[in-house]
């Protein structure tokens, strides 16, 4: 199944907390990977259908750590 590009911006705008096939909010995740563009993938499973899908995030900011 093709999502349209209309449920992809819904799935990327509500933060991903809900399977974009079906709805469901039984997500699991692998590690992120770095790409060579400083891009970080990520392999997504829904544990409601069998749907798999790679989030794609991109380092927006930092917030710095107290010591």
């Amino acid at each position: 199944m093709k999502l349209s590009k209309a449920k992809i911006k819904e799935y990327v705008d509500s933060g991903g907390v809900c399977c974009p096939f079906c709805g469901g909010n039984d997500l699991s995740s692998s590690s992120g990977y770095p790409t060579e563009d400083g891009i970080i993938t990520q392999l997504i499973s829904c544990g409601n259908c069998p749907a798999m899908w790679i989030d794609v995030f991109r380092l927006i900011t930092i917030k710095e750590v107290s010591k």
